[in-house]
């Protein structure tokens, strides 16, 4: 019969208060340096807003609460303000809105626009707004909003000489259609057509006395040089390629009498007048020229002749 082999059980060992000491310190130790990133970081951060290429500030609570952080060098260079002027966001909007019926409007977008983001969970849709710097002066601004918790990064990026060249544009749109209604109507008046070639592309402007001359639309045909020589009369077109044969080396202006034949077999006399425009190099690019429908003119000159002729005949023939 085997003997029993009695196992010794090892006691556990007894924990102290005096060992949890080390554990303890290593934790406050961890949370030390994370609270020295954090502050490392955001410092980082606002080391980047201050020398962003944009106007942004910097500010923390909601509406009314909110209090102004911090403004970039960009913010103040854009609208004059500095912290003095403006040390949390309350003072900003009787300085950038003086007038309040204009600031009530853009507080209550600005609240529509962020209860919408938030009810539809997007970014908040950015705002146009025109701001009143310090100097007095307006600017056409389109501001943006980020938060990230009770942080909110709001940038301001400066539309003024845009909307400035945008106006500039739709003015000198506005003067020129205003132009060439008056132009199309002294033309129609006159009967004196216009025209504006590429001679590179062979594309071709006429304006609308143009079309009336020739009796198209320009709904039914397209301008060019081959193609408008199909309303030149047979005995005229030699003359009217070589008249352009002659302008492109010679540089003279153009100006001929040639007949029209429209559709209809309407014979127009007209003349045409031009000139060339040339590159520095001298190479054609452009012609530019009129045509004026003369068939009065020749039916004024025929009714003078007619009646020189009679009156020659008359002279002639009266008994002495």
């Amino acid at each position: 019969m085997k003997d029993k082999v009695r196992t010794r059980k090892t006691p556990k060992p007894k924990t102290s208060g005096t060992k949890r000491k080390p554990a303890k310190k290593a934790l406050r130790e961890s949370k030390r340096k994370k609270a020295e990133e954090i502050k490392e970081k955001e410092k980082y951060f606002l080391q980047l807003i201050e020398n962003a290429p944009i106007a942004m500030t910097v500010d923390s609570g909601v509406d009314e609460d909110e209090k102004g952080i911090m403004m970039n060098k960009k913010f103040t260079e854009l609208f004059g303000y500095t912290a003095e002027d403006v040390p949390d966001v309350r003072y900003w909007w009787p300085l950038a809105y003086p007038d309040a019926k204009y600031r009530e409007e853009i507080k209550a977008e600005w609240v529509r626009r962020v209860e919408k983001a938030v009810r539809t969970r997007s970014e908040i849709e950015p705002m146009e707004t025109q701001v009143t710097c310090k100097d007095g002066s307006i600017r056409d601004i389109k501001v943006y909003l980020a938060s990230i918790g009770d942080k909110n990064l709001v940038t301001f990026e400066d539309l003024t000489e845009r909307k400035r060249a945008e106006e500039a544009v739709h003015k000198s749109e506005q003067a020129k259609t205003k132009f060439l209604v008056s132009l199309n109507e002294a033309q129609e008046v006159g009967k004196i057509g216009s025209c504006d070639m590429d001679w590179q592309t062979n594309n071709v402007w006429w304006s609308e006395e143009t079309y009336r001359i020739f009796g198209v639309t320009p709904q039914e045909f397209v301008p060019s040089f081959e193609a408008n020589g199909k309303f030149i009369h047979p005995d005229d077109f030699e003359k009217y390629v070589k008249s352009f044969e002659h302008i492109l080396q010679s540089g003279e202006l153009l100006n001929i009498d040639l007949r029209l034949v429209t559709n209809d077999g309407l014979v127009k006399p007209c003349n045409v007048r031009g000139k060339v425009i040339y590159d520095d190099s001298g190479k054609p690019i452009r012609f530019i020229g009129t045509i004026m429908d003369i068939t009065e003119r020749k039916k004024a000159e025929e009714a003078l002749r007619e009646s020189k002729t009679i009156m020659e005949a008359v002279i002639e023939n009266a008994p002495t």
